[in-house]
C-alpha cells in the first residue's frame, strides 16, 4: 500500500487563509467534516484509491481539500491509514487552529461515509459503563478467510487421486479414432474437426476444473455472520468414476463425486441481512479472483485451470448475487417472470434467461443507473425525481407516462426485477466479468434442498382441504405417523413423508390425479438429487414432462380457490423455479452438484462451536470458528456422512413404490392446456427432431406417451446428445432449443400436437395445421382457393392437413413480408401512399357512419368475420365519406406532403400533431442542414413514435381478438383469404405493416 499524509492543522490553516479577509473576520468556529471512501481506478484491475477528505462547511463557498491518500491493489487490510489523522483531529479539536493572533475552535460535525466503507471502518454497539450509564462504543469486527488459491492448491492434492492423468505427449500421439471416443464419451464430439484441434481440445477439458461458490447469512451469538464456501464440481471428463476408480485401487464404495464436491469454508464474516453490509465483502473476493489466473500443478507436473462456473444458494443469496429485488412481484433471479404469472407455463417458458452480463448491461443502459452505480449506491434506480425518471426511460427508448407513478411503473417494467449490477461488479460496474476471471459465472435458479422441501411442504399442506373428508383424515393421519411428532422438520423428513403417503395413495385416496401429483412430485425429488452418473437424455426428458405434467395436475386438483395457502405461496417462488427452471438446469449440471444441504449443515456446526467453546466476543467467535472447523475436518468428523445417509434412506422407502413407468399426458390435458403444451414441446423439441417411436408415440385415444420409464433406454442413436457445462450455459441451450423447434417446423417432423402457433415478431400470428403421417400431399402443396377448406376432424387430437393459407405461415410475400424501406423514402418516386388511387386500393371505406363514428360490418358469408362495429380510419388521401343520418356533411382532409407522414396518417389517423410532424419532415428535408428544423423535427419524431407504438399494440390485440371470433364462429383457423375477405381484419394487417415500417425508419435515425 502507497500512503501519503497532508497535516491537517496546516491544510486547514491554508484553506482557511484563502477566503476573503471578510468572512474570515466574521468566524470563531471552523464547523468541519470529514469524508472517507474508495474509488475504483482502473476498469482491468481492482486498484483503488481511499482518499479522506476534509471541508470548512459553514463558510462559503465550501472547499474540499485532501488530508491522506492511500492506494492499493484493494482496500486497505487495517485502519492504520487512519491513525495520522485522528491524532491530529483529536489535537484540534481540544487546542484549536492558531491564527496569527487568532485561535479558532475547530469542531467535527459529521464524518461522512458510504456504507461499505462504514461497515468497513467500524460498528457500533451499546454497553454499560463504570457508572452504569447506557454509551454508544464502536469497535472493528474483522472476517477471517481462507486465501481462494490455498484452497485451489488443497483441493487439487486431495482430488489427484480421483482425476483422469496424460502426459503431454500422450495427447499428441493419440490417433483421430482414440480421440473421437474420447469426446464422444464425454459427448464433446464436433464433426470435420482437425485431429490437432481435438487433440488441444481434449487436453484443455481434461485439465480444467470448475468451482461453485455459496454464501448465506445466519445469527451466530445473536448477531447475523455471512459464510462463503467454496467447491470443486465433479466433471466425468476430469474425474474418475465410481467404477473406475474401483478398477484402478480396488476400493470399494468410493462415492467420487462426494469426495470431488466436498465444500470448503472460504469467509467467515459479521454482517446484517442487508445488501449493503453484505456487498462489503465484495473486495476480498475480487482479491482471490484475480488468482483464478494462476495454473495449479500436479504432482506429476501438469497445469491445471480452474474456472469459477456457478454459484448457488437460496433465494435471497441468488437475489444478492444477481442483483435482482428481493421478493415483490420479479423476484425471480434466472428470468424475467413475475409472480402473477408462475402458474402460467407459456409465459414462464418464453422469458429468457438473463446472463450477469445482460443485468449488467440493463443496469448500466441508462444515464441514472451507470451514475449511481458508478457512485456505489446499492439500489440506483430508487427514489428517483420525476425528471430523472423521464431521462432514464427516454434514455432506453421509452416516451411514455404522464405521472411520476405512471414513469416509476414503466421503469419496473422495463428492469423486470433488476436493481443494481452483480454483486461482483458492484465495486466497478463497468468492468467485464472477463476482467475478473468470472466470464462463465452463472447463478444457479434452481436449488433443491429449498425449492423442493417447501413445495413438498405447500402440497402436503394443501391437499387434505382437496379431498373428501374420510381421505383427508387419512392422509392426516399418515402425515402425522411420518413427521408429526417433529419440532423440526427438514427438507429430508418431507421427502420421507411424500414417499410414505405416495405408497399409501393407492388405498386411501380414489382420485388417480392425485395419485399422479404425488407420483410426479416423488419423481421429480429423484431426478433432483440424482449423481451425475445418473444424468442421462432420459432423465433430461423425464424432468421436463414430470414438471410440466405436475404443474397442470396442481391447477386441476387446485385451482386458485385454496383453503389453506394463499395463492401467492402454493405458485410462488418454490414452484416457479421446480416447473420453470429445474429440468433446464439439469440439462447442464446434476442435482447433486446443486444441492446445498452440506453447506446449510455448517451453520449448525458453527452454532454448536460458539456455544460451547466461544466467549461470545466479537473478536473471539470468527477466529474460533475457523480453528475448530479445521481440527474437526482434519480428524474427520465434519458432519461425518450424514448427507449419504439420509439418501440411503430416501432410496430405500423409494424402492418400495411400483417401478415408474412412461409418461403418459392425457389428451384432455393437452387440449385443455394447449399453449402450455407447446411450450413445453418447445423445450423438449431436440428430443421431438428424432420422430416419433423414439422418444414419444401417439396412443389411440390421443394420449402422448413419453418413452422415459425406469425400462425404456437412456440414449438413443438419433439423438439428442447431453449437454453439459463445461461447454455449454444456459442462454446457449435456449438458442439450441429454439433452432431445433424450427427446425421440427420447417422439416415437417411428426409433432405430437394439432395446431402449433408462432409469433413472427411483427404482430402475426403464425397458426400451422400439420399433416397427418400417412399423407400423400407435400407440405408445400398450396391449395386452390376454389377448393373448399379441410375443416378439423371431430376428434381434436387428431392431425389435420398443413394449410398453407393458414394467417402468417407460408403466405405469399406481399401479404407477409415487412414494408421495403423505399415506401417510406422520400426520395423514391414509387410509393403505395403516395399514389391516393392505390391508398385507396389498400383500404376504401364504404360502410355508412353511425352515431357513435362507428362502422358497421358487412353481413357475414362464409369467409366473413363477426359482426363488429369498429372505428373508421379515413385512407390517408384526400377522400370524402358519406355521413349517416345522425352525422353532418363529410369535409374534405387535408393532404400530407411527405410519405413518411402519409403513412403516420394512415395508422394513426389525422390530427394536428401528424400534420405537424408531416410538416416538420417536409422542412427538414428541404433544408437538411438547419439546426432549428432538425430539433424541431426529431422532437416531433419522439411523439409520433410513441403514438404509433402504442397503436401497433392496440392493433395487435384486435387482430389477435378477431382470430379467436373467428375460430370460435366457423371451428377453423382464419386464411388470408378470409382476412382479405374482411375490410376490418384487412385493414388491420395493413395498419400492423405500416406501423411496423414507420418504427423502423425512425427508430433508425431516419
Amino acid at each position: 500500500m502507497e500512503y501519503v499524509y497532508f497535516p491537517l492543522e496546516k491544510a486547514l490553516l491554508e484553506n482557511f487563509q484563502s477566503y476573503p479577509d471578510s468572512v474570515k473576520d466574521s468566524v470563531d468556529t471552523l464547523e468541519i467534516t470529514l469524508n472517507l471512501d474508495g474509488i475504483p481506478l482502473f476498469k482491468s484491475s481492482q486498484s483503488s484509491l481511499w482518499p479522506v477528505l476534509c471541508g470548512i462547511m459553514n463558510l462559503t463557498p465550501v472547499r474540499i481539500f485532501p488530508i491522506a491518500l492511500t492506494y492499493g491493489k484493494s482496500k486497505p487490510k487495517n485502519l492504520d491509514f487512519l491513525h495520522d489523522t485522528v491524532r491530529d483531529l483529536n489535537m484540534v479539536l481540544k487546542q484549536g487552529l492558531s491564527c496569527g493572533s487568532k485561535v479558532l475552535k475547530v469542531s467535527l460535525r459529521c464524518v461522512v461515509c458510504d456504507a461499505p466503507a462504514k461497515a468497513f471502518v467500524k460498528y457500533e454497539k451499546l454497553v454499560l459503563n463504570d457508572n452504569g450509564e447506557i454509551v454508544e462504543t464502536e469497535f472493528v469486527v474483522e472476517g477471517r478467510k481462507q486465501p481462494l488459491i490455498e484452497i485451489r492448491e488443497r483441493t487439487l492434492k486431495n482430488q489427484e487421486k480421483f482425476m483422469r492423468h496424460r502426459a503431454d505427449d500422450e495427447y499428441g500421439i493419440m490417433t483421430h479414432e482414440n480421440v473421437t471416443t474420447l469426446l464422444k464419451a464425454i459427448d464433446e464430439y464436433n464433426e470435420g474437426e482437425s485431429l490437432k484441434s481435438m487433440q488441444n481440445r481434449l487436453k484443455d477439458i481434461e485439465r480444467t476444473r470448475h468451482i461453485k461458490i455459496w454464501h448465506d447469512l445466519s445469527t451466530i451469538a445473536n448477531h447475523g455472520h455471512l459464510v462463503f464456501m467454496v467447491s470443486s464440481l465433479y466433471d466425468p471428463a476430469v474425474h474418475y468414476t465410481n467404477a473406475e476408480y474401483q478398477n484402478l485401487t480396488g476400493c470399494k464404495k468410493v462415492d467420487v463425486q462426494t469426495k470431488v464436491e466436498t465444500p470448503e469454508v472460504y469467509i467467515v464474516a459479521r454482517s446484517g441481512s442487508s445488501d449493503v453490509e453484505q456487498l462489503t465483502y465484495i473486495d476480498t473476493r475480487l482479491e482471490c479472483l484475480e488468482d483464478l489466473s494462476v495454473k495449479l500443478q500436479t504432482n506429476a507436473g501438469n497445469d491445471v485451470n480452474d474456472v469459477m462456473s456457478f454459484f448457488h444458494g437460496d433465494s435471497p443469496a441468488r437475489q444478492l448475487e444477481s442483483g435482482q429485488q428481493k421478493g415483490g412481484n420479479s423476484y425471480c433471479s434466472g428470468s424475467a417472470a413475475k409472480a402473477q404469472q408462475a402458474y402460467d407455463l407459456d409465459i414462464c417458458f418464453s422469458c429468457h434467461y438473463l446472463s450477469l452480463t445482460e443485468r449488467q448491461q440493463l443496469v448500466l443502459s441508462g444515464p441514472l443507473g451507470r451514475k449511481n452505480s458508478l457512485a456505489k449506491v446499492s439500489k440506483p434506480f430508487q427514489n428517483l425525481k420525476k425528471d430523472e425518471l423521464i431521462r432514464e426511460l427516454n434514455a432506453r427508448h421509452i416516451y411514455e407516462g404522464e405521472t411520476k407513478k405512471d414513469l416509476e411503473k414503466l421503469l419496473t417494467e422495463e428492469l423486470h426485477g433488476v436493481q443494481r449490477v452483480p454483486a461482483l461488479l458492484y465495486t466497478n460496474p463497468t468492468s467485464t466479468l472477463e476482467s475478473i476471471n468470472c466470464g462463465k459465472y452463472e447463478v444457479l435458479s434452481f436449488e433443491p434442498l429449498h425449492d423442493i422441501g417447501k413445495h413438498i411442504e405447500n402440497v402436503l399442506t394443501e391437499l387434505p382441504f382437496h379431498l373428501p373428508k374420510k381421505e383427508a383424515t387419512a392422509v392426516k393421519d399418515v402425515l402425522q405417523c411420518s413427521i408429526g411428532g417433529k419440532d423440526t422438520k427438514r427438507t429430508f423428513d418431507y421427502r420421507c413423508a411424500l414417499i410414505i403417503l405416495a405408497k399409501q395413495s393407492s388405498q386411501i385416496i380414489s382420485s388417480n390425479l392425485v395419485q399422479e401429483l404425488l407420483s410426479t412430485l416423488v419423481e421429480i425429488q429423484r431426478i433432483a438429487y440424482s449423481y451425475e452418473a445418473e444424468r442421462t437424455p432420459k432423465s433430461v426428458l423425464r424432468l421436463h414432462n414430470m414438471t410440466w405434467y405436475h404443474a397442470i395436475l396442481c391447477r386441476e386438483i387446485f385451482g386458485f380457490k385454496l383453503k389453506e395457502l394463499t395463492t401467492r405461496k402454493l405458485y410462488g417462488n418454490y414452484y416457479h423455479n421446480i416447473t420453470s427452471h429445474a429440468a433446464i438446469q439439469h440439462r447442464l449440471i446434476n442435482g447433486k452438484a446443486c444441492n446445498v444441504e452440506e453447506q446449510e449443515r455448517i451453520f449448525n456446526t458453527i452454532t454448536n462451536i460458539t456455544k460451547s467453546t466461544s466467549s461470545y466476543h466479537p473478536s473471539h467467535i470468527i477466529g474460533n470458528i475457523f480453528i475448530r472447523l479445521q481440527a474437526e475436518k482434519e480428524m474427520q468428523i465434519f458432519q461425518g456422512s450424514c448427507d449419504s445417509k439420509q439418501e440411503a434412506s430416501v432410496s430405500h422407502l423409494a424402492s418400495s413404490l411400483p417401478a415408474y413407468g412412461n409418461t403418459i399426458i392425457p389428451s384432455k390435458f393437452i387440449e385443455k392446456h394447449i399453449r402450455s403444451w407447446q411450450a413445453h414441446l418447445e423445450r423438449i423439441s431436440d428430443f421431438l427432431l428424432a420422430g416419433q417411436g423414439s422418444w414419444w408415440v401417439q396412443q389411440e385415444h390421443g394420449n402422448v406417451e413419453f418413452l422415459d420409464g425406469e425400462g425404456a433406454e437412456s440414449t438413443h442413436s438419433q439423438g439428442p446428445l447431453l449437454h453439459h457445462f463445461r461447454s455449454s450455459n444456459f442462454r446457449a441451450e435456449e438458442d439450441y432449443l429454439a433452432k431445433c423447434w424450427k427446425e421440427c417446423l420447417e422439416n415437417g417432423v411428426t409433432l405430437p400436437i394439432s395446431v402449433v402457433r408462432v409469433d413472427d415478431g411483427s404482430g402475426q400470428m403464425k397458426i400451422v395445421r400439420l399433416l397427418p403421417e400417412d399423407t400423400t400431399k407435400s407440405k408445400s402443396t398450396q391449395l386452390d382457393d376454389d377448393k373448399e377448406q379441410p375443416q378439423p376432424s371431430c376428434n381434436p387430437t387428431e392431425k389435420m392437413l398443413l394449410d398453407t393459407e393458414i394467417v402468417g405461415f407460408h403466405v405469399h410475400p406481399h401479404d407477409n413480408s415487412d414494408l421495403p424501406p423505399s415506401e417510406l423514402d422520400d426520395s423514391e418516386a414509387s410509393n403505395e401512399l403516395n399514389n391516393p388511387s392505390t391508398l385507396n386500393s389498400v383500404i376504401t371505406i364504404t360502410e355508412s357512419i353511425n352515431a357513435k363514428g362507428f362502422a358497421a360490418m358487412p353481413t357475414a358469408d362464409s369467409t366473413s368475420c363477426p359482426k363488429v362495429d369498429i372505428p373508421v380510419v379515413l385512407s390517408p388521401c384526400s377522400i370524402s365519406t358519406t355521413a349517416g343520418e345522425n352525422s353532418e356533411t363529410g369535409s374534405t382532409r387535408e393532404l400530407c406532403k411527405t410519405k413518411l407522414g402519409r403513412a403516420v396518417d394512415f395508422v394513426l389517423g389525422q390530427s394536428n400533431e401528424v400534420l405537424q410532424f408531416d410538416k416538420a419532415r417536409q422542412q427538414h428535408k428541404q433544408s437538411p442542414s438547419d439546426k432549428f428544423f432538425l430539433a424541431k423535427f426529431m422532437k416531433l419524431v419522439a411523439v409520433m413514435e410513441v403514438r404509433v407504438s402504442k397503436q401497433q399494440q392496440q392493433i395487435r390485440q384486435e387482430l389477435g381478438q378477431w382470430e379467436k371470433e373467428f375460430f370460435l364462429r366457423h371451428n377453423r383457423v382464419a386464411t388470408q383469404k378470409d382476412i382479405a375477405t374482411c375490410t376490418h381484419a384487412k385493414l388491420l394487417r395493413d395498419k400492423l405493416k405500416y406501423a411496423k415500417a414507420i418504427l423502423n425508419k425512425i427508430r433508425n435515425k431516419e
